[in-house]
């Protein structure tokens, strides 16, 4: 397997930002106690398109944007798992399911 070259998991979604309608991605976070807290930033995400003023569907659409970054290291993972325990009668069965895998694995390691 390649070495891994992201941050580890597990990522989360920051308890609280200065925005509500910014939903961050962090790693090792941890929170310091009177409002202080200390992580790394995996990424920031707001909505790029044209919601008007509805600040639900902003913030819905960047906490779900937030939620798929955030298990990206899990999901990495189950796909190696999953590869590594297919058996041929399996790859049989769903045809390109495991190329799919490995070609999601090589984007996620930059291959």
């Amino acid at each position: 397997m390649a070495e891994q070259k992201h941050t580890p998991g597990p990522w989360a979604l920051a308890p609280y930002s200065d925005c509500d309608e910014v939903i961050n991605v962090v790693a090792g976070y941890k929170d310091l106690g009177g409002g202080q807290s200390q992580a790394h930033w995996i990424a920031e995400c707001e909505a790029g398109v044209d919601f008007g003023d509805d600040a639900e569907a902003i913030i819905a659409t960047n906490e779900a944007n937030a939620r798929l970054i955030a298990a990206a290291p899990d999901l990495l993972a189950a796909l190696k798992d999953i590869i590594e325990g297919v058996d041929e009668c399996w790859m049989f069965d769903n045809p390109g399911s495991v190329d799919r895998a490995q070609a999601a694995i090589d984007k996620a390691e930059g291959r």
